[in-house]
């Protein structure tokens, strides 16, 4: 990475079965950062997740200072799946939690909060299918389905 640098921690889980789990990855692409699916060859995966434990382990840096898009994908059992993507800025230096995961295997939600790690403070929250959106004075975006 070149640049500010943020911290970010998966505590995201799934329900401890072999055939759900959860990825996050990140792009700069800007096609996503207008609301459009970009492609996902520009996507960078940060974690993958299984149960309680998430790849890797601990903190990985992220690009801070800049507009990034996050993908959660959320796969179960005869093929639901749930995907919440949102569009956020890091701050340099801070440090970041994304906590939530597949609540609900009958119906596949997928709930995702992010956390600045060092105050506790919960500064955006998603839920597929239903939205709790961010505060009018913060700048995310928001998108997500469920199939």
């Amino acid at each position: 990475l070149d640049g500010p640098r943020a911290q970010v921690k998966s505590e995201l889980s799934t329900h401890d079965s072999y055939n759900e789990g959860l990825s996050v990855s990140v792009s700069t692409d800007h096609e996503c950062l207008e609301g459009r699916v970009g492609t996902p060859s520009q996507e960078t995966a940060l974690f993958a997740v299984h149960g309680t434990t998430s790849r890797p382990d601990g903190y990985v840096d992220i690009a801070a200072n800049q507009a990034l898009h996050l993908i959660v994908s959320g796969l179960a059992s005869a093929g639901r799946r749930c995907v919440i993507e949102f569009n956020t800025e890091f701050a340099a230096q801070g440090r970041y939690l994304l906590k939530g995961g597949i609540a609900d295997s009958d119906s596949g939600w997928c709930r995702v909060e992010v956390i600045n790690a060092d105050t506790g403070a919960s500064l955006v929250k998603f839920e597929t299918p239903t939205q709790v959106t961010p505060a009018p004075t913060e700048r995310y975006s928001w998108r997500q389905f469920m199939a």
